[in-house]
């Protein structure tokens, strides 16, 4: 053993390392060739130059003898001064780059050292491993290099050079003092290929043979002319291609680390991350073990050129890693590392390396990126102190995320904080103590929740991030609604974590900036971020409120939010929009209450229904809004003596208050229509017929059409709506040829979100009846009028709606009952399981009704209170005769009693 040790002192660990690094880790060449580096010849070139003076001695020209020694000596004499003057005095306080000739100077450095103690008794061997103040200086007098660490110094001198051990890439010294053996080896740097210009890395190895113990120590450094802190990017990326140098040892063994890679850094957002390959060559037997891989994650500082994370070696575990920038504009870089996982365990060394040409920060893709991608997150944060059972004590805001980063192929994320932890590859969904779950994953954002309980830590964090939309795209006129979902966690002094979780909606009008939001939630014991069922067993629930402002200059929205369970949060909301055209949104919430609770959440989703009208009402309105709706159209062609009825349940309406026009489009997509016309009306402001409207409706008539549309507010005569209304169309087309006449039945106005669909209980309401049809009975077409009532049980999910209609022949104008009919079924949403939806479809359940007579319903304003429905009505012939069954197509509206 002792042996063994003292050999590894016959050689430097980086002459080894350096080699491995230059072959890409790819095996070492034979022995160094050694490079006259000790007979730096470009010193005495200029001593021969002054000798020329004596020249202007003989006067060859003596004519001018009167004027020549004045002016013509004294002139070229100063002349030739000022180009040699640069070399000795042009900056002696500092370099601006380590290539040659330097000045004196002590230079900025990262340092990290590795120790190992071997007791000659043949005990077991103890190590360290730590960041290390080093104190870097070069003589320009002497060529003199002198390295200090506070308590050991030692100079390194011309004569020192040790030729076997120096080549084109790296000079090494070496000094023997008793029982003290000392290298200080230096990577070449300069201009050509594969070097370095402003950042330099070295070791110095110092091993001490004592009586008892034989001591090795190696410090590891990068130095050079490190980048000014005003001077270092703070917006965009780059990758730098970087050397790995260092040692490590196992026992009593040392060995030599070589090797390459890349270090990407996105300098908006702090982040860096780093991977590669290296080599391991112990120095006593040559023999080399390759391919071993290292990895690192590193956080920038937001006020100065450092960063500080931690470094992975295969062969060595996870240690701690800081560096900085080198060179005007950050042309470099250079970082030390340390590990000591165990305790005949220690590893030190460098990263150092140039701008590369490998992108970063250009992929497209959320899932799969093409390159390394940082993602600047916007973050809420809560933290506490759990204990043994799982409740938590000094609670407060945590500081949330800086980055996340995700590697080439969909590697795991990186989660970078603001108070410089850095989050490494937690697991994804499922209920570990770190871990993180997406609750919103769409094609350009990503909303989420990353969980910390860890050993007596407790902390959130709600992240959203992605692709977010420029500034220069931001839509400045017109509005938008988005349907968000509200996912988070609650932390409060003796409790445990909580989650909570709800939907909503947020509106954004683009040209005055103005947001609002609205939701309801619920809180439970589920953990957040775990993958597990939310929200678990429920201990609270209410409705939230909010309102901001999106920057009228940038891609950035910010305001208050609240919420009004029974216990309260207030707090802030801060968002962006995603997508080349804001398709979607994404904002964190960060909340307390009164009693000091933490509410951390995040509030994302895609374009939706706009709630405005739900909560103010259709006479409210002041601005363009797209309202939904459904329809029933019955149509006739004449020349085949045939009617038919049917419904389309994807209308939108575009409502402008300001002129009391309106654009009824048909968004189904898909489905054959046959003969019918799908809707695609346009009711101008200019065929708006004042005298012909009434206080029941406003009637508009263009060049083929007409139209009549509900009139919402307390002067309704017929009934009194707020949030709900429908348009009536005629118009007459043209269709292969054939004449065919259409009426539509457009039920519409601001759907209620479904946050705000009751979940219990029931109510019932009553309404009005208007459609136009075939009467079998009569064999004439017939107008539709009357009332309704409709019973919604929102705790067990049903509905039915009956429908008492009387006809009014349009050949007679003679009016009789047609009947009540019944449609009922089930009130759930699209989703099945979801529970009941502000959209549902109901069957016709009478008697004579035919199979196809449906009710597509949607329920209108705030908590459902309204709701109207396109109908169908299909009645089978009493007789059996064809031409007595009955067809119409109409609408219902109604409002809570």
């Amino acid at each position: 053993m002792t042996n063994h040790n003292r050999r590894a002192a016959t050689a430097s660990a980086l002459t080894i390392a350096l080699m491995l690094a230059a072959c890409g880790g790819g095996g070492v060449s034979s022995t160094p060739t050694p490079v006259p580096t000790p007979t730096p010849t470009p010193t005495p070139t200029p001593t021969p130059t002054p000798t020329p003076t004596p020249t202007p001695t003989p006067t060859p020209t003596p004519t001018p003898t009167p004027t020549p020694t004045p002016t013509p000596t004294p002139t070229p004499t100063p002349t030739p001064t000022p180009t040699p003057t640069p070399t000795p005095t042009p900056t002696p306080t500092a370099n601006t780059s380590l290539v040659a000739p330097l000045v004196s100077e002590s230079f900025k450095n990262v340092a990290s050292v590795g120790t190992i103690s071997v007791p000659t008794s043949g005990a077991a061997v103890s190590t360290s491993a730590s960041a290390l103040t080093l104190t870097v200086s070069y003589n320009a007098t002497n060529r003199s290099w002198t390295v200090s660490d506070g308590t050991r110094s030692r100079t390194f001198a011309q004569g020192d050079i040790d030729p076997t051990q120096s080549n084109s890439a790296i000079t090494t010294y070496k000094v023997v003092s008793g029982n003290t053996t000392e290298f200080l080896s230096l990577t070449t740097t300069g201009t050509a290929a594969g070097q370095t210009r402003y950042v330099g890395a070295g070791i110095w190895q110092r091993q001490v043979n004592g009586s008892t113990t034989i001591d090795g120590r190696i410090s590891a450094f990068a130095y050079g002319v490190q980048t000014p802190n005003g001077s270092l990017p703070r917006t965009g990326a780059a990758s730098f291609d970087v050397k790995l140098l260092g040692a490590r040892t196992f026992s009593t063994n040392l060995y030599a680390l070589g090797g390459t890679g890349k270090l990407s850094v996105d300098f908006l957002s702090g982040g860096i991350a780093g991977s590669g390959f290296y080599d391991e060559t112990d120095v006593q037997t040559n023999v080399t073990a390759r391919g071993y891989n290292w990895s690192a994650f590193a956080l920038l500082s937001k006020s100065a050129n450092s960063f500080l994370g931690q470094l992975t070696l295969g062969s060595a575990g996870t240690g701690e890693l800081h560096g900085t920038f080198f060179g005007p504009n950050a042309e470099e870089v250079g970082a030390a590392f340390s590990q000591n996982p165990n305790s005949d365990v220690a590893a030190t060394g460098v990263i150092y390396g140039a701008r590369g040409t490998t992108p970063v920060n250009t992929s497209t893709s959320l899932d799969v990126p093409a390159t390394d991608q940082f993602y600047q997150p916007l973050s809420a944060s809560a933290k506490g102190t759990l204990d043994g059972a799982g409740n938590l004590s000094a609670v407060g805001a945590g500081q949330g995320l800086a980055s996340v980063h995700q590697g080439i192929n969909g590697s795991p994320l990186v989660f970078y904080g603001n108070d410089g932890r850095i989050v490494w590859q937690p697991t994804r969904a499922s209920n570990v103590n770190l871990s993180y779950e997406y609750y919103t994953g769409t094609d350009y954002l990503r909303a989420g929740i990353l969980t910390d309980r860890r050993s007596s830590l407790g902390q959130i964090d709600a992240f959203v991030y992605g692709f977010a939309t420029t500034n220069a795209a931001t839509p400045r006129t017109g509005s938008a609604a988005f349907n968000v979902t509200l996912n988070g966690g609650i932390m409060a002094n003796s409790a445990k974590i909580q989650s909570v979780n709800g939907q909503g909606s947020v509106n954004v009008n683009f040209q005055s900036g103005a947001i609002s939001t609205l939701g309801a939630y619920t809180v439970g014991n589920a953990i957040p971020g775990t993958g597990a069922g939310l929200p678990g067993t429920q201990s609270d629930s209410g409705n939230w409120t909010g309102s901001g402002t999106l920057s009228s200059s940038a891609n950035s929205l910010t305001g208050t939010i609240a919420f009004d369970g029974t216990s309260d949060y207030n707090g802030t909301l801060t968002g962006k929009l995603f997508g080349p055209a804001a398709e979607q949104i994404g904002a964190v919430v960060q909340a307390s209450s009164s009693g000091g609770a933490v509410m951390a959440a995040t509030l994302a989703g895609a374009r939706g229904a706009d709630s405005t009208a739900s909560q103010s009402g259709l006479a409210a309105l002041t601005t363009t809004t797209v309202l939904t709706g459904s329809d029933a159209q019955y149509y006739a062609v004449p020349a085949l003596g045939s009617n038919t009825s049917l419904t389309d349940s994807n209308i939108e309406v575009t409502y402008n208050p300001t002129d009391k026009s309106y654009i009824l489009t048909s968004k189904t997509t898909g489905t054959n229509f046959g003969t019918a016309k799908q809707l695609a009306q346009t009711l101008a402001a200019a065929d708006f017929k004042v005298a012909e409207s009434t206080s029941t409706f406003d009637v508009y008539r263009g060049a083929d059409y007409t139209a009549r549309v509900f009139k919402p507010g307390s002067g309704n005569p017929a009934l009194a709506l707020t949030y709900a209304s429908f348009a009536e169309v005629v118009r007459t087309d043209t269709i292969d040829g054939r004449e065919v006449t259409t009426h539509y039945y457009v039920p519409f106005g601001g759907l209620t979100p479904t946050f705000q669909i009751p979940r219990t209980g029931s109510a019932s309401y009553s309404g009005v009846v208007y459609g136009y049809g075939r009467n079998g009975a009569t064999q004439n077409e017939a107008s539709l009028s009357g009332t309704s009532t409709f019973t919604a049980d929102f705790g067990a999910g049903t509905g039915s709606a009956v429908l008492a209609i009387t006809a009014t022949d349009v050949t007679s104008n003679a009016a009789s009952s047609l009947g009540s009919f019944t449609y009922s079924g089930s009130l759930a949403g699209v989703c099945p399981g979801c529970g009941v939806g502000n959209s549902f479809s109901l069957r016709g359940t009478g008697a004579n009704m035919g199979s196809t007579s449906v009710l597509n319903g949607l329920f209108f304003g705030v908590n459902a209170a309204e709701w109207g429905g396109a109908f169908t009505l299909n009645l089978d012939s009493t007789n059996g005769q064809s031409a007595t069954a009955s067809s119409f197509s109409g609408v219902t509206l109604g409002k809570k009693n």
